[in-house]
């Protein structure tokens, strides 16, 4: 090993300069280490720390915190707009629709939305919800506000001759309470009405949506 130290160098100044001398042979994946998607799972923490994460769970899945963490930027960049809420809501997996006052016929209450889960194939539970109605309240716009958390309207159709026949359901799941932030202690404190209201939509999603779809396809798979 070369050195600069003196000839008469104390032991310990010998030591410090042969443990910096190996400093260099760490790896230090810079590239990698600031890549929310390729980054080591215990550097997300600080990763979201760094991008200014608003919403973060230690307990939530890994793919979602490292989505979080790459659209941070993205939201920031927009937020209070409905690209930047549906980017924030994108990345914790939850794949919606969002429905505005003025999109709704007849026109609904000014400056409210409704929330469409319109996805039969992720699954949606009581989790999923917190994390849902938490994004939802970080990155909507102040003057705006969720009044209902509606499973996605899903139709089935089957076409006969010049004919197009159309079956499907939409339900409304009306939060009882229409404060985001109560909402979420009621789910926390397990209250029962919301409680129920999400075992409804879990429900609707995974087995009665799938069911009338079996059922519409049955005639054309006999034909």
């Amino acid at each position: 090993m070369s050195s600069l130290l003196p000839p008469n160098a104390a032991p310990q100044e010998v030591a410090v300069a042969k443990t910096m001398a190996r400093v260099s042979d760490v790896p230090a994946p810079f590239d990698s280490a600031l890549d929310p998607m390729r980054a080591p799972e215990a550097m997300l923490p600080w990763l979201a720390w760094s991008f200014s994460v608003d919403t973060w769970g230690p307990d939530w899945p890994v793919y979602v915190r490292r989505r979080t963490v790459q659209q941070a930027i993205k939201i920031h960049r927009r937020k209070g707009t409905v690209g930047a809420l549906l980017d924030a809501i994108d990345a914790i997996g939850v794949p919606v629709q969002i429905e505005e006052w003025h999109q709704r016929v007849p026109q609904g209450t000014p400056y409210t939305f409704r929330v469409l889960v319109d996805s039969v194939a992720t699954p949606f539970t009581q989790t999923d919800m917190a994390r849902l109605l938490v994004a939802i309240d970080a990155n909507k716009n102040l003057r705006s506000h969720m009044t209902e958390l509606v499973p996605g309207g899903s139709s089935y159709s089957l076409a006969h001759s010049a004919a197009v026949s159309m079956q499907g359901i939409e339900r409304e799941i009306a939060p009882k309470y229409q404060d985001i932030s109560l909402l979420l202690v009621a789910l926390d404190e397990g209250e029962a009405e919301v409680e129920l209201a999400a075992d409804r939509l879990n429900l609707h999603l995974h087995t009665t949506l799938p069911q009338q779809q079996r059922t519409a396809n049955e005639p054309a798979e006999q034909g």
